[in-house]
Order: structure tokens, then C-alpha cells, then sequence
């Protein structure tokens, strides 16, 4: 019975839709822990990375689930005691920075700024980090458009403006997109500012 918080609220909606998409009871979770594969969050739960609850936790169930896991960057721990900081290494900031810069700043294809806030993102989400920067030098920027634009597209005869800097911005109209063609291409016909345009993309 853990506090629902973020991010505690998202262990328990993780392991709720993992038991819903497997069709797995209360009971068959705790007989089948040491074979099933859990979400990470809940992998991490029970090896305390968001701190020990104050009355423990369910046994068998958390044995089953850590048996033998141990957690990365430390010496062979399967499960933190306390502050789950205490018992990691210093991190090497220096050395996080220069593989950033490898992977997509002055030293990669990409010629990406790597500022200081792009290493602690890294270090606190190195997944999700990665994944926003590969879908930012595919894509560009996506940070102008706003967030139902973004999430669902533009209808037919919609206009967006996007403000790049104070001062200058695009007027952008949707005027048709085709049906895929069998390499998966589809034709969009927009005017930017006025300006008739045709983009072929592949669809998604």
C-alpha cells in the first residue's frame, strides 16, 4: 500500500495495465514474480529507488521479483537499504558530458550545443533524453507548435502560426494530404505564408 504519487502513481498504473494485459490475478503476480517480466518501474520499485515504504515490502512478492537482479553502478546490491543515493558512486559529470558530446554534440554528425542542462537530463533520464534528442534531429524543433497541434495533427483548411522569435513568424495552411502510395509516401499540399507548397513524408 503505497503513497499514490508521482512517481509512485506510476508503479501502480504500470503493474495494474501489465496484470490486465496478461490476465494475471493477485495470485498468480506473487507464484509467477521469478518469471514474469515486469515493468521497469516496478523492477525499480521494489529495489528502492523511490525509498523504502515505512512498513516494508510484501513478501514473498519482492524476493520473487529482485531474485537474481542487481542494480547497475553499485557492488552487486539487488536492493537499496536506504537512500538510494548513499550507495551509488559519484557521478562523473566531465565524463557523462564527453560521451554526450560523441553521440550528438561538436564531435558527432550533429553538431548539437550540449549545455549543462542537456547532462543532468541525461543523467536522471538517459532513455527518454536520448529518445527526445534522435526525434529532434529528425524532426526539428517541435517546441513552436503548439501542444494539440503537436498530439493530433492539423485538420483541412486549418492556419497555424508559429512564432519562431519575437518578430518573425510563419503562417502555415493545410490544404490536402494524399492517400500513401505503396512505398508508404504521402503528398501534403500547405502554403507557407502564402505560399504554395508540396512535402512528400513517409507515413506513420
Amino acid at each position: 500500500d503505497i503513497i499514490k504519487v508521482t512517481p509512485s502513481s506510476k508503479v501502480t498504473g504500470d503493474l495494474a495495465q501489465f496484470m490486465v494485459a496478461n490476465k494475471l490475478t493477485e495470485r498468480e503476480v506473487v507464484d509467477q514474480a521469478e518469471t514474469l517480466s515486469f515493468p521497469n518501474s516496478v523492477i525499480e520499485y521494489f529495489q528502492g529507488y523511490l525509498g523504502i515504504p515505512p512498513h516494508g515490502f510484501p513478501e514473498p512478492l519482492r524476493s520473487r521479483v529482485l531474485k537474481g537482479r542487481t542494480i547497475e553502478g553499485t557492488d552487486g546490491l539487488n536492493c537499496f537499504e536506504g537512500r538510494p543515493g548513499t550507495d551509488l558512486k559519484p557521478m562523473d559529470l566531465e565524463a557523462a558530458r564527453a560521451l554526450l558530446e560523441e553521440k550528438f554534440g561538436s564531435q558527432s554528425s550533429h553538431k548539437k550545443t550540449i549545455r549543462d542542462v542537456d547532462v543532468m537530463s541525461h543523467a536522471m533520464y538517459p532513455d527518454v533524453y536520448d529518445g527526445f534528442i534522435e526525434h529532434e534531429l529528425e524532426f526539428g524543433k517541435l517546441s513552436y507548435i503548439d501542444t494539440r497541434t503537436f498530439l493530433t495533427g492539423m485538420e483541412i483548411g486549418q492556419e497555424l502560426t508559429v512564432v519562431l522569435e519575437p518578430g518573425k513568424q510563419l503562417v502555415v495552411k493545410l490544404n490536402g494530404v494524399s492517400d500513401p502510395d505503396r512505398d508508404g509516401i504521402v503528398s501534403i499540399q500547405f502554403e507557407l505564408n502564402g505560399t504554395p507548397r508540396t512535402v512528400q513524408v513517409k507515413d506513420h
